[in-house]
């Protein structure tokens, strides 16, 4: 075999495990946006439920932020003055941490 048909031998089979692999792919895409959906619809009710105590977590208040020390009014999930963002929360009953996102 030349080296051109070495080349496009592996061509081949590259679209060919593509082309397997794109169900696959698929499945693994809707359920990333699925568990997107569901992460959406609990930040917009503005609360969440803690998993260990069941206590109700208000997501908008008045929150320091640990990057920038700043107290400010808003989500406890972005600080409105350095914009940083944060993927889990402190329940006020339990102390323990939520995994928001």
């Amino acid at each position: 075999m030349t080296g051109i048909e070495k080349s496009l031998l592996r061509v081949i089979a590259t679209v060919l495990l593509y082309a397997l692999a794109s169900p696959i792919l698929l499945l693994k895409a809707i359920a990333a946006f699925w568990k997107q959906l569901s992460t959406i619809d609990r930040i917009r009710s503005g609360s969440i439920t803690c998993p260990w105590c069941g206590d109700a977590i208000q997501l908008n208040r008045v929150a320091r932020c640990t990057v920038c020390s700043a107290t400010t009014p808003g989500s406890l999930l972005q600080c409105s003055h350095c914009h940083s963002t944060f993927a889990t929360v402190t329940c006020d009953a339990c102390t323990s941490t939520v995994k928001v996102l």
